[in-house]
């Protein structure tokens, strides 16, 4: 973290070693300037002074948290170099860490660790990559991967940090979750719910909010003449979600409201949702785009007008803080872990499966574009507040030099 700098000029000199400006002549008239009473401020200005020691972190991970977190951990391991913590991703064979900046995040990768008969070959293996690294303490980035984490971290006699990403995440931590020095949790929801399942002591519950970069200002509907673009995200396993945004684009045709709509995700029911496009005679204004890789989603952002976050599901919606982030106003389905989605204030909030609710909301943003871009204006706000990579990395880099 940033150093203590003295505004005085008589403490400067004190810190750096020179005379004391308070020193006295003995009493004893020997000429030997007498010891200063204790100033417990200067030792706390000096002490903050001293500059942080390097640490030497390792991620546990898994493929599905790179994949929905990328954009939250890439501003994280690039900040958190900056803060002296240098960071080893710990992963799987074959899992993708491209996403990852590549310096400064080193990998060690590892077969599977839920083998019973290769669970302490592999681990006494991997626990002799970590110590040879000079690895000192074990964060867990999802609930997913605290089991191999707290292994790891008793073998090399470390402290275990564990990130909870999702609702429910307190019965996956077990005992990693009693024995970790701290426990993250990614929103306010994910904090109470760990909180009344005593996944860990309250005084190691921390709540750490995903920081994004977001721009300036509002970027919806800057040109008139060009038909209104819609972009729903979520996961397409939820059929009902997204068929209910679909019928809601269907009243909006029939409304003659000039609109297109990009569904973006994958999923079980990405067939049974197509079919249904089909029924509704919508293929000429829909389009399936997939996902996305972040570089790729950042486009898609800046080219929307609205965001409907179409599930509300139990992990962190990093989709729906990314749109808000790139100044798009967001729609979203009531329910589930995200504490940045607030009705009538950041976005506006309906009940999920509600296509009455869902098309009176798009149809009053898409008519009232000064109402739009205000309340992207203050989900922004919102975000620069809550969500700023400088505060995640700070609160993290700070956690970690607690643990140690």
């Amino acid at each position: 973290m940033s150093g203590y700098l003295p505004d005085d000029q008589d403490e400067l000199a004190a810190a750096q070693g020179g005379a004391d400006p308070r020193a006295t002549a003995s009493s004893a008239g020997a000429g030997v300037p007498a010891r200063p009473p204790p100033d417990p401020l200067q030792d706390a200005r000096q002490e903050q002074a001293a500059p942080a020691r390097r640490v030497r972190a390792a991620w546990f991970t898994t493929q599905a948290t790179l994949d929905q977190f990328a954009m939250v951990l890439q501003p994280l391991a690039v900040g958190l170099l900056d803060e002296l913590v240098d960071v080893t991703v710990v992963c799987r064979h074959g899992v993708d860490i491209g996403q990852l900046p590549s310096p400064p995040v080193g990998v060690i990768r590892h077969g599977r660790l839920n083998w019973l008969f290769l669970r302490t070959a592999a681990m006494r293996n991997l626990a002799g990559e970590l110590r040879s690294r000079k690895i000192e303490l074990i964060h867990a980035l999802d609930a997913a991967s605290a089991s191999a984490g707290d292994q790891a971290a008793r073998r090399i006699d470390s402290p275990l940090v564990v990130s909870s990403l999702r609702l429910g995440d307190g019965r996956l931590l077990g005992s990693a979750g009693q024995r970790a020095s701290a426990v993250l949790a990614a929103s306010q929801p994910i904090r109470e719910d760990l909180l009344a399942g005593r996944a860990a002591a309250p005084e190691r519950l921390h709540l750490v909010r995903p920081g994004v970069y977001h721009v300036r200002h509002a970027t919806c509907f800057d040109n008139p003449s060009c038909s209104a673009s819609i972009v729903a995200g979520g996961s397409l396993d939820d059929f009902q979600a997204f068929g209910t945004v679909l019928r809601s684009l269907r009243n909006l045709q029939a409304g003659k409201h000039d609109c297109s709509l990009f569904i973006l995700g994958a999923g079980r029911a990405e067939r049974a949702l197509r079919a249904l496009a089909d029924k509704l005679g919508l293929r000429s204004v829909l389009t399936f785009v997939g996902t996305q890789r972040p570089e790729q989603l950042l486009e898609i952002y800046k080219a929307a007008d609205l965001y409907v976050a179409a599930t509300a599901g139990a992990t962190v919606d990093v989709q729906a803080l990314l749109a808000m982030a790139a100044g798009v106003p967001v729609i979203a389905a009531a329910g589930g872990a995200c504490d940045f989605l607030i009705d009538a204030q950041t976005a506006e909030v309906f009940p999920r499966g509600d296509c009455q609710r869902l098309t009176d909301e798009l149809v009053r943003l898409l008519e009232d574009h000064a109402a739009a871009r205000a309340m992207a204006e203050r989900a922004l706000e919102y975000v620069a507040k809550a969500h700023s990579p400088a505060g995640m990395v700070g609160a993290v880099a700070d956690i970690y030099r607690q643990s140690l």
